[in-house]
């Protein structure tokens, strides 16, 4: 019996089987990348003005233009796994195995992001509204890790495929996700904040030169391993860099308004893709690969404190902002040692026992 010819309660319990009428999984729909490409920069650039919003007015509602744009995005994308999923389901394939391959834990996601916008609504009519760090807050964790699930979806399911190469759209939700990513740990940005520039203060200079060059190594930290994770696997088109480090500090831009960190951010990405072509960094060139991630960071900050010193000036000690530049660069060294471990030896020879052991 083919299923086309399953009655309604067959169909029912097949999608709720464990191997289902059909092995394998469904194909990729054309529009289906491109369209949860869209969604995520809808949510990113949504929650980027809810953060602005936080940090400019005292939040006293649910109720929130910035809430609408972060939870019908959330919903849309629900909403489209919903309709492949029950499609798939339709056709024989059971409820894990109805998206693409590489999109159950997007499932997942979908089913938790109704459960955090309600958990949300109910913590605010119980404990209020958050007035510091609201992104910590339980019920926003979950909205958060369940949007994460939702939009790396694209990249997993490339991840499980045998291609090596990213597409346009499966680069832009990847990126969205890693400016959802950056959202988490905006209060230690220095796009966000920057602390080395103007006039040294007259109080509290020490701490805020600490706090400083801890964003700055936080950050760095973040982007180089995100971007070396997916170095290590694909090749990205060219431009992907100049859209992920211009598209994460253009969102940023959103919570304070530092317009100049956007055509900088530009600069910063086409000369990391120019640099990226040169070199080529892939899992198999190790060589290149760690000559790129010392060289990423340390362009991003190279050009970050040239235009403050060119500009309004560097109030931190020369040894400490020059400093901060070779130091990204170890930190990047160091990443690529752990996304891309070197080859050893003794581990390999370990595998195998000698002759003489046996």
């Amino acid at each position: 019996m083919s299923t086309a010819d399953l009655t309604l309660n067959q169909r029912v319990r097949v999608a709720l089987s464990r191997e289902g009428a059909r092995a394998g999984f469904p194909s990729t729909p054309r529009w289906f990348v491109p369209v949860l490409a869209l969604v995520a920069i809808w949510g990113e650039v949504g929650l980027y003005i809810d953060g602005w919003y936080h940090w400019h007015y005292v939040i006293d509602t649910f109720f929130t233009g910035p809430h609408l744009i972060i939870y019908s995005s959330g919903l849309t994308g629900v909403a489209i796994f919903g309709v492949v999923a029950l499609r798939n389901m339709w056709r024989g394939f059971p409820l894990w195995r109805s998206v693409p391959d590489g999109y159950q834990l997007s499932l997942v996601g979908c089913a938790l992001f109704p459960v955090g916008g309600v958990s949300d609504y109910i913590w605010h009519a119980i404990f209020g509204f958050e007035r510091i760090l609201p992104i910590w807050s339980m019920s926003h964790m979950l909205i958060f890790f369940a949007a994460a699930l939702i939009m790396s979806g694209p990249v997993r399911a490339a991840w499980r495929s045998r291609r090596t190469r990213l597409t346009w759209p499966e680069t832009i939700a990847t990126g969205m996700v890693l400016s959802q990513l950056t959202f988490s740990i905006v209060y230690t940005n220095p796009f966000v904040d920057v602390w080395a520039t103007g006039y040294k203060p007259v109080s509290g200079a020490v701490y805020l030169e600490e706090l400083g060059t801890l964003s700055i190594l936080v950050q760095a930290a973040l982007l180089t391993g995100f971007v070396l994770l997916l170095l290590s696997r694909f090749q990205l088109p060219f431009g992907a860099l100049t859209l992920m480090v211009g598209a994460n500090v253009a969102l940023v831009y959103l919570l304070n308004f530092h317009l100049w960190t956007i055509p900088l951010a530009i600069v910063a990405g086409l000369a990391l893709d120019e640099i990226r072509w040169i070199l080529k960094p892939s899992a198999v060139r190790p060589r290149e690969y760690r000559m790129f991630a010392i060289v990423f960071p340390m362009v991003i900050y190279f050009l970050y404190f040239l235009y403050l010193k060119l500009t309004t000036g560097v109030w931190w000690e020369v040894y400490v902002w020059t400093g901060m530049i070779v130091g990204v660069g170890f930190l990047g060294y160091l990443l690529s040692l752990l996304v891309v471990p070197p080859r050893s030896g003794l581990v390999e020879s370990a595998a195998v026992p000698d002759a003489k052991e046996r």
